[in-house]
């Protein structure tokens, strides 16, 4: 598989509960070769496609195609598309070997492949032991054993760092990149923005069902209006009618102090330049992946906190 192709696709999604539409009309398409992230707020309709992309629930519209085709016209679609959407599809009775071992199984997959993932994922040690007996992270460690059984190119995961410690979490985030730096396709769903900033290469955006941004997510960061850079100047007055001259749009922090968006501060040392504004401080703010993600998706937040009341 080469870096860049295209391996996941979802074209004009639709899927309506009754009056509720859960996704309305979405289209975006997955690369191999990196992470992309898949974010949006409660209720955005994140768990819907995903489980429309693997043929679980059907479109009312649209099409959701794996190596442009429908999942169930794959071949041997366990070889192609891991999934681990949650940690619940486990019978209770059930080791981890024999759920694996099932699973391989019906599959035609060697047993020497169980083995392996269970390696991989770190439960060799408790291979022997009941599923029901887990704890979250373990069960969360068994749904991602079971999406690498066939050791597939392309992989979906919803929320894979729920109920992990901090090492479990940065488990999680090498194997993404590890498994992307293997020319895969990692497609991940989380609400964890702190760790899809340190994980995801791209991210595709949705939120009320509709696709809000598709972008690589350093440029997704970077298209906030909350990235400024703060300038301290004696001349604050006047550098600021040269920069607003010039497009930015600037704010006044305190007397001598500004925030310009929509400039660097190779440009604004140079217009700063220009106009004999000396400069005291000149200082990038990078806006975080959740501010960002926030300032774009505040519309269509389903259910929102209510202020506390003042004492």
């Amino acid at each position: 598989m080469d870096v860049g192709t295209v391996t996941l696709e979802a074209k004009g999604l639709t899927k309506r509960y009754g009056k509720t539409s859960a996704v309305d009309d979405l289209s975006f398409a997955v690369e191999a070769g990196r992470v992309t992230g898949f974010l949006g707020p409660n209720g955005a309709g994140k768990s819907t496609t995903m489980r429309m992309l693997l043929g679980l629930d059907r479109p009312d519209s649209g099409s959701a195609l794996v190596h442009g085709r429908r999942l169930a016209e794959l071949r041997h679609p366990v070889r192609e598309v891991g999934a681990a959407l949650g940690p619940g599809a486990v019978h209770p009775g059930r080791t981890a070997y024999d759920h694996l071992l099932a699973l391989a199984a019906s599959n035609r997959i060697g047993r020497r492949r169980v083995t392996e993932v269970l390696d991989i994922t770190g439960l060799a040690r408790v291979a022997r032991r009941r599923a029901g007996g887990f704890s979250l992270g373990m069960s969360q460690r068994l749904s991602i054993a079971g999406a690498l059984l066939g050791d597939p190119g392309v992989l979906l995961f919803d929320e894979p760092v729920n109920g992990l410690d901090p090492e479990g979490v940065r488990w999680v985030r090498r194997l993404m990149k590890g498994l992307a730096a293997e020319d895969r396709t990692v497609f991940v769903s989380s609400h964890l923005m702190s760790e899809m900033e340190l994980t995801a290469d791209h991210v595709v955006v949705i939120g009320g069902g509709r696709l809000i941004a598709d972008t690589d997510v350093h440029e997704f960061i970077a298209s906030s209006s909350r990235s400024a850079v703060r300038v301290s100047s004696p001349q604050a007055a006047q550098l600021r009618v040269r920069l607003e001259t010039e497009g930015a749009a600037v704010t006044s922090d305190a007397q001598r102090t500004l925030l310009v968006s929509g400039m660097d501060c190779a440009q604004i040392s140079r217009i700063a330049g220009e106009c004999g504004a000396e400069l005291h401080e000149l200082t990038q703010h990078r806006s975080s992946l959740e501010e960002a993600f926030m300032e774009l998706t505040g519309h269509s937040v389903e259910y929102r906190s209510g202020s506390p009341e003042p004492a």
